[in-house]
């Protein structure tokens, strides 16, 4: 897998930020050397951190909506009354970040342009 799409899913998803996504933190690459080499992730530490990260920073955003709605639902807090937003055409990967990625379709899922069966 190409490493600057392991990185766009590192700072976009799985650790978001409230600035500077282009440059690799140590702990960016820490994460992408664990994904590229098998080694053990501890998920939850990271989860945590960047929770903390978002609580304490007002420009990180709070991440993993869909996770802590689940939990939430999970672990029976009422929700009622409370905000509520939808995904915003904003939110989704643009079609241009996959093509400076040299991502292509293929069938229903992505794939690197240099790994394109004949």
């Amino acid at each position: 897998m190409d490493k600057r799409l392991i990185h766009y899913l590192i700072v976009w998803i799985l650790g978001p930020r409230g600035t500077n996504h282009a440059q690799c933190s140590e702990a960016d690459l820490l994460i992408m050397y664990g994904i590229l080499n098998r080694v053990l992730i501890k998920w939850s530490s990271l989860i945590l951190d960047t929770m903390l990260k978002a609580k304490r920073y007002p420009q990180y955003p709070l991440p993993y909506s869909l996770l802590t709605s689940r939990i939430c639902e999970y672990k029976g807090v009422d929700t009622t009354g409370e905000l509520c937003q939808s995904t915003l055409r904003a939110n989704e990967i643009a079609e241009s970040s996959l093509k400076q990625l040299k991502l292509v379709p293929l069938g229903d899922t992505y794939v690197h342009r240099d790994d394109m069966p004949n």
